[in-house]
């Protein structure tokens, strides 16, 4: 495997940050929009996507700790988006479920990240945004080969 030479890797380093910057500052732009945090729009996806979930899994896909993940989902069901529902065959197991306010929530952030990043793509050809998709799954799951 080859690797960067330094002029490269200097260029990567004062690119990436200003470029996480852009993008977290459109993401806190659709969450401020709609008064949701960056944390409560991936759970409501994640659940969207999964359906109703235990703690332990959307804890674990957002990489947080339970007791963070706790406190999220929390103020998530005082805001009425998802709803705490005990098993009928084991009082135990406690799922995560996403009430309709919830879900419309979900639509709409999904379509508002979808013109935020159609905006931010804009000066790609469709060839190079397949690419940057290939290319940003490629090292994402080098990440997460690496924890």
């Amino acid at each position: 495997m080859s690797s960067f030479n330094d002029g490269t890797v200097d260029e990567m380093a004062k690119v990436m940050p200003m470029f996480i910057r852009e993008v977290h500052v459109r993401h806190n732009a659709l969450a401020l929009g709609s008064r949701i945090t960056i944390s409560n729009m991936v759970i409501l996806e994640f659940l969207k996507e999964r359906g109703p979930c235990s703690m332990s899994e959307i804890s674990g896909a957002m990489n947080l700790s339970m007791s963070a993940a706790t406190a999220v989902v929390d103020k998530m069901i005082s805001s009425g988006l998802v709803r705490r529902q005990r098993s009928d065959e084991d009082r135990r197991v406690v799922r995560v479920q996403l009430l309709k306010k919830g879900g419309d929530v979900a639509a709409k952030v999904q379509q508002l990240r979808r013109k935020v990043i159609n905006d931010m793509c804009k000066t790609l050809t469709d060839e190079e945004k397949h690419e940057y998709l290939r290319l940003i799954k490629k090292v994402y799951k080098g990440l997460k080969r690496e924890i």
